[in-house]
């Protein structure tokens, strides 16, 4: 005999469709904007992949994955992204907008742009990360697994500060081998040429990924020890030039919902498929 759901019953499914993480087929605007600092540093495409939580991108205190080195070092976010799509998650980048005719796809102070992803169900976690420019190994990013995005259904719309600077530690503070030197934002300060290829200059003996602080919506950037501002975060730089002391891009980061499509699990509330078996996995490094 046919089973008729009660009118709560129903009335609890079709809460299910419209409330909860976003579900499968579920298309995502992900928008990039560095803040508007006058002078302010560059970011390379931002790399975003979208997790259930239980992969990360990286750890502090631990040694960078290949995928960190290469997005941390030469703004190449392909290991990364093959890395995390071999592991059954959605995972690409945003480009830059550049700065005019043949110019890399990098954002600078004030730009913005956005891409459209289709994520699962499980997709709770987004993880990000930029190369910061001119530098060796310095990036933005989220430690762990991420950024908590299970309430996008029911907001629509989510906002972050991406605005923690990392050092991934596998290559020396040296402006000789920093890449993207010849951008014209920086070229009155007289920066060295910079490294001709990807994977040039040497690291330090056991770098593993550091903290360094956070950046503030003036672009300094705040030492996490002290809480004070810290006068010239490239300071140690080798071959500095003199009065190369530009403010730090922080990144507004938002989630938007374009469209959806309730998974099959959802219609099991309504009596039409099986039930949904709910997993949780112990998170692990992608690396």
């Amino acid at each position: 005999m046919k089973r008729l759901l009660s009118a709560a019953a129903i009335a609890a499914a079709v809460a299910g469709l419209t409330h909860g993480p976003a579900r499968a087929n579920t298309t995502v605007r992900l928008t990039i904007e560095t803040n508007d600092v006058a002078g302010g540093t560059f970011n390379t495409p931002v790399f975003a992949a979208f997790t259930d939580g239980s992969a990360s991108l990286f750890e502090t205190g631990t040694t960078a994955s290949t995928g960190v080195e290469a997005l941390a070092e030469d703004g190449n976010n392909a290991p990364a992204i093959t890395t995390f799509t071999d592991a059954g998650f959605v995972a690409g980048q945003v480009l830059g907008p550049g700065f005019g005719a043949g110019s890399p796809p990098v954002f600078g102070p004030g730009t913005s742009a956005s891409a459209d992803f289709t994520i699962a169900g499980s997709a709770t976690r987004l993880i990000l990360g930029t190369m910061v420019l001119p530098t060796n190994d310095w990036f933005l990013g989220t430690a762990g697994d991420g950024l908590d995005i299970s309430d996008l259904s029911t907001a629509g719309t989510l906002s972050f500060e991406l605005n923690r600077l990392y050092d991934a530690g596998t290559e020396n503070e040296d402006f000789n081998f920093s890449a993207a030197n010849g951008l014209p934002a920086f070229a009155s300060f007289g920066l060295p040429a910079g490294q001709g290829g990807p994977n040039q200059g040497p690291g330090p003996a056991g770098g593993v990924v550091t903290f360094a602080g956070t950046i503030d919506e003036f672009g300094a950037l705040i030492d996490p020890a002290t809480g004070l501002t810290v006068a010239d975060p490239f300071a140690a730089f080798v071959d500095q030039p003199a009065g190369f002391n530009p403010p730090l891009s922080s990144i507004t980061v938002t989630l938007s919902t374009v469209s959806a499509i309730p998974e099959p699990s959802s219609l099991a509330a309504l009596g039409l498929l099986g039930g949904v078996v709910s997993l949780r996995r112990r998170r692990r490094r992608i690396a």
